[in-house]
């Protein structure tokens, strides 16, 4: 057994990582984040000019956007200056946090990161492509088609860019459900079996979350709650693919 209690032999670089004092670890953490903080900042300061682009783009999706308190409107536009810098300076920051954690990392830990990395960056961009070009005019046209004669949509700025990151940002976590399956199974933790006889409770908890991440209506939850089951059915099948690799490698499982 290791020092960490897995299982797995200890090799010679194993266990002679280099050690650091605390005042170290803030210092490298301090400066990670000051590199992160600069480029995120410099990114929005660019992206601050693609911002009435973007306004015009969304006010095509509800009609016109307003705003009903004299700041709204240029907090809104920071807050997508913001969201695009992000955006723009998240493969820095994604570097220079794997940059700090990496000296703390076993051999094998590294090799789990460097393969499921991609995977996560994949699963939430899918789940946001999806939520944007499938649920979200699905909502829209749902909501929108409530308006009469006497009833017409005045949506604010900001109630809108609330929204929108209410719908969107919620599909980018919950697609990574089938490498959250896939993972425990994987590596011995949660055994295939198990995913199915969840079922009738991960209905229920479907939506739950949906109530949690969306916004406050049945619909939104509804739409969130129904690709989360099938998300989960594809966990399931994934995790059933896991168990058979590591009993057909002859893994004990901890670590694939």
């Amino acid at each position: 057994m290791d020092a960490k209690g897995r299982g797995v032999p200890v090799s010679l670089s194993e266990s002679s990582l280099p050690t650091m004092p605390l005042s170290g670890h803030l210092a490298e953490l301090r400066r990670r984040l000051l590199v992160s903080g600069i480029v995120w900042i410099a990114a929005s300061a660019m992206a601050w000019f693609l911002t009435p682009a973007v306004v015009s783009y969304l006010g095509e999706r509800v009609g016109r956007l307003v705003f009903v308190t004299p700041a709204e409107a240029f907090v809104s536009l920071v807050k997508i200056a913001m969201t695009l810098g992000l955006v723009a300076a998240a493969p820095v920051i994604l570097v220079e946090a794997w940059l700090f954690v990496l000296p703390g990392l076993f051999p094998t830990e590294r090799r789990l990161v460097y393969r499921l990395a991609p995977v996560v960056v994949v699963l939430f961009v899918a789940g946001i492509v999806f939520s944007w070009f499938v649920m979200l005019p699905l909502m829209l046209s749902f909501f929108l088609g409530f308006q009469t004669e006497r009833i017409h949509a005045t949506i604010t700025i900001a109630r809108f860019l609330s929204f929108l990151m209410g719908v969107t940002l919620p599909f980018g976590l919950v697609f990574q459900l089938p490498l959250v399956t896939y993972t425990l199974t994987r590596i011995g933790v949660v055994p295939a079996r198990f995913w199915a006889r969840q079922r009738r409770y991960v209905v229920l908890m479907a939506f739950i979350v949906g109530a949690l991440l969306t916004p406050p209506d049945p619909v939104s939850q509804a739409l969130l709650a129904i690709p989360l089951l099938f998300l989960y059915e594809i966990g399931a099948w994934v995790a059933r693919r896991a168990e058979r690799l590591r009993v057909g490698r002859g893994e004990e499982g901890v670590w694939p």
